[in-house]
């Protein structure tokens, strides 16, 4: 008996002390970067996703969340399967024209439909789009001693379409191209 009752007082100290950060963060909105390395086991795991479910958390709590995700992973193993090497100077891929192509197929294809269907089947309601979709992200290409090819860096952001998602109740799932 004594171990219910401390396992509820612990349960309730801990949904307080997050009611706390949710009402803090009621109404705004929050981008999570969820890199192609953090998704270790895969896009698609079946034994859930911890950033999934809380993202549905906190939209159903009143909170905007954005995931903009990567993909470095799993673009390099279909650059694999596909016969092309990846070379990478700085811990940047090198990115030339047939890369991209690639790149823009896992990320705003695969990658990004099964974080949508994910974020569905945990309850939520989702969207996909690339950073290029409504010029979300405009990006201009990276100047360095080398060249990366089609690697670039974001110049602006437009929110109009990422607003408009959330507004209407979706998760706003972004591939991290521009």
């Amino acid at each position: 008996m004594a171990v219910e009752t401390r396992a509820a007082i612990d349960l309730g100290a801990s949904l307080a002390q997050a009611l706390r950060y949710v009402n803090a963060w009621k109404s705004k909105t929050v981008v999570v970067k969820y890199g192609g390395s953090v998704m270790t086991s895969g896009v698609g795991r079946a034994d859930g996703d911890t950033v999934i479910d809380d993202l549905v958390l906190l939209k159903g709590a009143g909170v905007d969340p954005v995931l903009v995700h990567g993909g470095g992973p799993e673009i390099t193993r279909m650059l694999e399967r596909l016969g092309k090497a990846s070379r990478f100077i700085d811990g940047l891929r090198v990115t030339d024209e047939e890369t991209m192509e690639v790149v823009e197929m896992v990320l705003a294809g695969r990658t990004n439909k099964q974080l949508v269907s994910l974020i569905t089947a945990a309850g939520g309601a989702a969207v996909g789009i690339s950073g290029k979709d409504g010029k979300v992200f405009v990006a201009r290409k990276l100047d360095g001693p080398e060249d990366l090819g089609q690697v670039g860096e974001v110049q602006s952001v437009d929110t109009t379409v990422v607003k408009l998602l959330s507004t209407h109740g979706f998760v706003p799932v972004i591939a991290s191209i521009g």
